[in-house]
């Protein structure tokens, strides 16, 4: 069900009776951009501060502009799962300017250009877009609003309280024998006709109205409709700020429905929803997940659910449910050895066909829009919606599912799922939303240093083959971090590490300045072409990256185009030069490049 703002109130019940009655939702939020600075580009050895601090910074940045929430419920006379989707568009609306709620925000040409490619309606998302404002913005403005009713009192000095009491005492005398239209206070000071406006307005009701002059202040008396007018403002702001809560109401329903939230690659997705429907993103992560904790008690993402550990070791070979030990991780290679592609596209195309066959799923009466057959990608309603019916046919498969049986929330692997959010390009598995962030052990990586410019990956192959297989990750021409692919051999590269060398510098990682590897500014002098094949990462969950090193930079471009998407593992991304070069072929050995 499409909702702009012409049919957003007459929607909002039908809106809360789906979220109150599901058994779960499912969302997806489309952007204005991602952000592609070089300070942004997500980074393997990213810590969890620093990986939030890139989202935090792309979601203060850019803006929401259309959201899909999907409610599944489960029917049990039709033993099936009914969806209720709504594609909401949304759009920051200014209101009256005493509300001072004119944002500003960035956008990203290859992003909207995508959005256009994909059907995105812009002048409806402006014409049509249900305005939003964020619980802390609320406060704020409400604030504003109650300082028109009553402003805050400024002190009166012991010094100055007789003439604050015999400036009032003759405008009593005025109002009892006076004609004059106009009584003036004479004012020493501005912090005198402060003094006077706030007093008179106290003490006479808002009977009388109060005007500053260059001498004093000037008294009149209101008439009947100019005493009203105030309060009619004040009123019709208040009215004004409850329409443009707009979007947000759906969000308090959700807060406090304390349903489920499923997501596919959802991190970002969450920023937004906290930044701009909640309060300005907090500085730490671990501040972020109480928030969101507090938010969505219940989070899955896809994402994570689909993807594996990749160490698993399944005796007899047999990867099949029915012979597989009862572990969670070996759980989570049944579904690797069936899920090779995990964009949500690709993931809902598998979880349509054997084996993933239960639970049923369907829409429900007048929510048949995506009916049609036709894929509709991107529009956040329909990707919300095949977000939760991927979820539920993947964990109908783990659970085993019958037919005519629903999903048991307490089952082990569902449990093992709850509050993990995939963390993408990373040696970190998930961020644990409800619970501490395991960092993973570093120690085998080491930082060489200080080697001849004109290295390639294949002279580090060559000096650096008795550690066995590595994985280079450069940082500049004569820099870069080496990952032990085997632990045992770590031992041997510290050893290494303690001998000097003229041709090098090599010592263990201190962990400082990761973001470093993504913000690399060597000039592009030379003309090249470079392809990166993104592809599904291997089972240490790194993503096998096979290119050349000349010039970091062009690389470093290219790799941010690539992770532009929020799930673009199958991305294929060629930087042009006007004189290309060809390419050394490297690789081999169990080298990558990252």
């Amino acid at each position: 069900m499409e909702v702009t703002r012409h049919n957003f109130e007459e929607t909002l019940p039908a809106v809360a009776e789906a979220i109150q009655g599901a058994d779960f939702l499912s969302i997806d939020t489309e952007f204005t951009g991602l952000g592609i600075d070089p300070s942004q580009r997500i980074d393997l050895l990213d810590t969890p501060q620093e990986r939030y601090v890139k989202q935090r910074s792309s979601a203060a940045q850019f803006l929401p502009i259309q959201i899909g929430l999907c409610a599944f419920a489960w029917n049990a006379e039709t033993n099936t799962y009914l969806a209720k989707p709504f594609n909401f568009f949304i759009f920051p609306r200014p209101g009256s300017r005493a509300f001072n709620l004119d944002r500003t925000f960035g956008s990203q040409a290859s992003s909207l250009d995508f959005l256009y490619g994909n059907s995105f309606d812009f002048n409806k998302w402006i014409r049509d877009g249900i305005s939003y404002v964020s619980t802390a913005e609320e406060a704020e403005v409400r604030a504003k609003i109650n300082a028109m009713k009553t402003d805050s009192d400024i002190p009166i000095e012991e010094r100055n309280r007789a003439y604050v009491e015999g400036a009032i005492a003759k405008i009593r005398d005025w109002l009892q024998n006076s004609t004059e239209q106009v009584h003036n206070v004479p004012t020493p000071s501005s912090y005198h006709k402060r003094l006077i406006h706030q007093e008179v307005k106290k003490q006479f009701n808002g009977n009388l109205s109060t005007e500053s002059t260059k001498l004093g202040v000037d008294i009149r008396k209101r008439l009947t409709e100019e005493k009203s007018a105030n309060d009619d403002r004040v009123v019709a702001l208040g009215a004004e700020l409850d329409t443009l809560i707009g979007f947000r109401k759906v969000i308090d329903i959700l807060s406090a429905a304390k349903k489920p939230i499923v997501g596919h690659n959802m991190l970002l997705d969450l920023c937004h929803f906290c930044h701009r429907f909640i309060q300005p993103l907090p500085d730490t992560f671990e501040e972020y997940k109480s928030v969101m904790h507090g938010l969505f008690p219940s989070i899955y993402d896809t994402k994570f659910v689909s993807s594996t550990n990749g160490d698993v070791q399944v005796s007899g070979g047999c990867t099949c449910f029915h012979c597989l030990p009862q572990g969670l991780t070996a759980l989570d290679r049944c579904l690797k050895a069936l899920v090779t592609n995990t964009t949500l596209g690709d993931l809902y195309a598998r979880v349509c066909d054997a084996p993933f066959l239960m639970p049923a799923v369907d829409l429900a009466e007048n929510f048949d829009q995506y009916k049609t057959g036709s894929k509709q990608l991107h529009e956040a309603g329909y990707d919300a919606y095949i977000t939760g019916f991927s979820f539920l046919r993947l964990m109908g498969h783990v659970s085993a599912l019958k037919e005519g049986e629903s999903l048991n929330w307490q089952a082990d692997f569902v449990e093992h799922c709850n509050n993990k959010m995939f963390v993408m390009r990373s040696d970190i598995s998930f961020f644990d939303i409800g619970g501490e962030d395991d960092i993973p052990d570093r120690s085998n990586v080491f930082k060489l240093s200080n080697f001849p410019a004109k290295w390639k990956t294949s002279d580090i192959m060559t000096r650096f083959k008795d550690v066995g297989a590595v994985v280079v990750k450069w940082v500049d021409d004569t820099t870069c971090l080496l990952i032990i692919r085997d632990r045992k051999m770590v031992s041997f590269a510290t050893a290494l590490s303690q001998k000097k060398n003229s041709e090098f510098s090599l010592e263990p990682w201190s962990g400082a300045s990761a973001a470093a590897t993504a913000t690399a500014t060597a000039t592009v002098t030379e003309s090249v072409t470079v392809e990166i094949k993104a592809e599904e990462g291997d089972d240490d969950g790194f993503i096998p990256v096979v290119q050349r090193k000349r010039r970091r930079h062009a690389l470093d471009s290219a790799r941010g185009a690539a992770d532009e998407g929020a799930d673009a593992d199958e991305e294929l991304v060629t930087v042009r030069r006007t004189r290309k070069r060809q390419r050394s072929s490297e690789g081999g050995n169990g080298c990558q490049i990252m």
